[in-house]
């Protein structure tokens, strides 16, 4: 909500929608194997990437009128917060490519 606002949208109750908004993150895990030394257990590094699509449509025909997305990831955030915070931060850098209302 902040996001929109500040390119001027604003949530409306009642009436008919404007537009409807669509999202979707697709998260990717990747191991890879480290090498070690003989006689080691292997170890792994773990990444965990995602990307993060925002559609906006028409509601009533449901064409689409914009459409943005960004790859970002997640890599050795263990905290739930920290994990939020990198989404949001995904979300405005993907916001920031939409126009603003006329």
């Amino acid at each position: 909500d902040r996001d929109l606002a500040s390119k001027g949208y604003a949530r409306t109750s009642g009436g008919t929608d404007a537009f409807l908004i669509n999202y979707r993150m697709n998260v990717h895990r990747m191991l890879k194997d480290l090498p070690t030394g003989a006689n080691e257990y292997t170890s792994y590094d773990e990444k965990i990437t995602g990307t993060i699509t925002i559609e906006i449509t028409d509601p009533g025909t449901r064409e689409l009128l914009w459409s943005g997305s960004v790859d970002t990831g997640v890599y050795g955030y263990s905290l739930f917060s920290t994990k939020t915070m990198a989404i949001e931060n995904a979300v405005r850098d993907t916001l920031a490519s939409l126009p603003e209302s006329r």
